[in-house]
């Protein structure tokens, strides 16, 4: 449809001068205003959206069904109103165009569209500001009032338009009782196919209340508007018993589902300790689908953590593959940290869990000091799990803030003692530095001094792969008071026939580093810098004043 002013309109017999009426134009012999012939100059994005407002949804009910969810916005700036079919995806929503031209365009100065809504009839209603003048900054000189909008003779105060967009192939809608409607009514209105009526119908039953309203919630027969109405209805009256939720979480309708997981994250004394709901929400977390699995991830952080959680919770994360769903799971996860990682240490898939590892184990040292003291003796005892105790340890070294006064018992001493002798070379370089800055007292004396001279070798050998080298020049650098040999080793692999990549990192630590000595092994290593990082390298040392 292109909307015309009223002067190119052809007049039906008795029409009155003011009436307008939409006409259909072909856009090719009936072009849509260019950007020249606008009433005002747009500051930027001439010509395109630069004030999009109204949206709506298609819910009328009465167009076609491919119109359910369609997106509807206009643009007063430029004269439109724009549609987009919009489609589900894995967690949310994407939109698309279905046509070149817009739904509705004007060549009429005075249609100023700014705000959609579906009315309870099932047509589009879009209300029109009706105005040439549309902006309130305008940048060709007019005078501005004390809130900085241009005060233009030709900018009116008193009218607007409301067009009604409709269908032609709309089909009626049924007619619903509100007005002094009983509550029988009121409940069939949750089921209309029209979302404007349901609405006031929910409105009415929640200023009401119903007692059958927990019975329609449970009713499989009903409409899934009636029952997400239902439910929500309910648990606002305090009426939602925990069976007739977790049902709803069980239901093979993914809004439903998706309903029910919301309202069980919500505050509810009587709800918070149900087992039935927590094998409910877990179930929907494993085997839900998109949204629905989402909102079942969030609810469960809402619950009090158990060892169970953590434990079904690890099991899913490596197959989320989403970092929608990752992010919701680590948030349950972190309700009890030690018993996640305890999980991932004895998961059989514990190689990809690392990350979670990580960060599970910076949120523990980010808190108390015993979280980060329970979580090192948990790493010690597993048997199995190097890539968990690898990725936990740099995890709980990145979240433990250098000032921070951290634990030390025998029991402490001995995890250190136990992981800086591990078969398993990664681990003792992740937990070397952790050791270094916790053991205050040198408790760790010798081994921890053996241990640095066992990495100081591995950095040495010929054939490792860069990944593990970065990780062992970041470990020995924060070691360096074990073995006056670690920075001039650091140094020398500046200029070396390492990548460059390799001796950018080795240059970024020692220019991390304070102190003389550090100071030394960057000057040391200058005159041999490849051209490519000489730059970087004399940034290095002028910066320090040694």
């Amino acid at each position: 449809p292109v909307l015309l002013p009223e002067s190119e309109l052809a007049r039906a017999p008795g029409a009155k001068p003011s009436s307008f009426q939409v006409v259909i134009k072909s856009p090719k012999s009936y072009p849509l205003m260019k950007p020249e012939n606008l009433a005002y100059v747009q500051i930027d994005w001439v010509g395109s959206f630069t004030a999009a407002a109204g949206a709506a949804i298609y819910s009328g009910g009465s167009w076609p069904s491919a119109y359910n969810g369609h997106y509807f916005t206009t643009e007063p700036t430029i004269n439109v109103v724009h549609h987009e079919e919009v489609k589900p995806t894995a967690l949310g929503y994407s939109g698309q165009k279905l046509r070149t031209e817009e739904f509705i365009g004007s060549r009429d100065l005075w249609f100023r569209p700014i705000e959609t809504r579906i009315g309870p009839d099932g047509a589009l209603y879009v209300l029109d500001f009706y105005n040439q003048a549309v902006i309130h900054n305008d940048t060709r000189g007019p005078t501005h009032n004390n809130v900085n909008a241009a005060v233009r003779p030709d900018r009116d105060h008193y009218f607007g338009r409301i067009w009604k967009v409709d269908h032609k192939e709309a089909k009626p809608l049924p007619a619903a009782k509100l007005n002094g409607a009983s509550k029988k009514d009121l409940m069939a209105a949750l089921g209309h196919p029209n979302r404007a009526v349901q609405m006031s119908a929910h409105r009415l039953l929640a200023e009401q209340g119903a007692a059958e309203l927990p019975r329609l919630a449970a009713d499989p027969n009903a409409s899934t508007a009636a029952r997400i109405h239902a439910l929500w209805l309910s648990d606002k009256a305090g009426a939602l018993n925990t069976e007739t939720l977790a049902n709803a979480l069980g239901s093979a309708d993914p809004a439903l589902q998706k309903t029910a997981a919301r309202i069980a994250a919500r505050p509810n004394s009587s709800r918070s300790s149900s087992a039935s709901l927590e094998q409910a929400l877990l179930k929907s977390a494993k085997t839900g689908t998109g949204a629905a699995r989402l909102e079942a991830l969030v609810a469960l952080s809402h619950l009090p953590p158990s060892e169970k959680i953590a434990s079904e919770i690890v099991a899913i994360y490596p197959d989320l593959k989403d970092p929608w769903l990752e992010s919701a799971a680590r948030t349950v996860a972190v309700q009890d940290a030690n018993a996640a990682i305890k999980a991932a240490l004895a998961s059989p898939r514990s190689s990809e869990l690392a990350g979670l590892a990580e960060a599970l184990a910076t949120h523990a040292a980010s808190g108390e000091a015993t979280a980060s003291g329970r979580l090192l003796e948990t790493l010690a005892g597993a048997p199995a799990g190097a890539a968990v105790k690898k990725a936990a340890l740099e995890g709980l070294l990145r979240g433990t803030k250098r000032d921070a006064t951290a634990p030390w018992s025998a029991s402490i001493k001995s995890a250190f003692q136990t992981l800086l002798s591990s078969p398993d070379a990664s681990v003792q370089t992740a937990a070397l530095p952790l050791a270094a800055r916790w053991d205050a007292r040198g408790e760790l004396g010798a081994q921890a001094a053996q241990a640095a001279q066992n990495l100081l070798a591995n950095l040495k050998k010929p054939n490792l792969d860069e990944p593990t080298r970065r990780q062992l020049i970041t470990s020995l650098a924060g070691v360096q008071k074990l073995d006056a040999n670690i920075l001039p080793s650091i140094g020398s692999i500046i200029g070396s026939s390492d990548s460059v990549s390799l001796q950018e990192h080795a240059l970024r630590v020692l220019g991390d580093l304070g102190g003389a000595d550090a100071s030394k092994a960057l000057a040391d290593a200058f005159p041999r810098t490849p051209p490519s990082l000489r730059e970087n390298a004399l940034g290095q040392l002028l910066k320090r004043p040694e």
